[in-house]
């Protein structure tokens, strides 16, 4: 916690990670929002095409948490993702 989140008894929005696409964002985000992390999405150009591009954006995507959550945050973004089984892994099968 900061002295700001002491004196005002809220937390600050800090930034946890950026992205150079909407897609990158939009998967980071729900991880966060999945284990109930409030995000807050910043971008200054979300592309000609509105907020729902996931294409490259210029100047990125930034994703903020509440200053409480931001070590949880950055342990689940650091995390790699599961491993799903493939077709042809053998496991499972009779």
């Amino acid at each position: 916690m900061t002295a700001a989140d002491d004196m005002s008894g809220r937390a600050e929005w800090i930034e946890v990670a950026t992205f150079s696409t909407g897609l990158e964002a939009d998967i980071a985000r729900d991880t966060l929002e999945g284990a109930d992390i409030p995000v807050l999405v910043r971008s200054n150009a979300p592309g000609i095409f509105g907020l729902a591009f996931q294409g490259v954006v210029v100047g990125g995507i930034a994703l903020h948490v509440p200053t409480p959550e931001f070590e949880r945050a950055r342990e689940l973004l650091d995390t790699p993702p599961e491993r799903h089984l493939s077709l042809d892994d053998e496991q499972g099968r009779p």
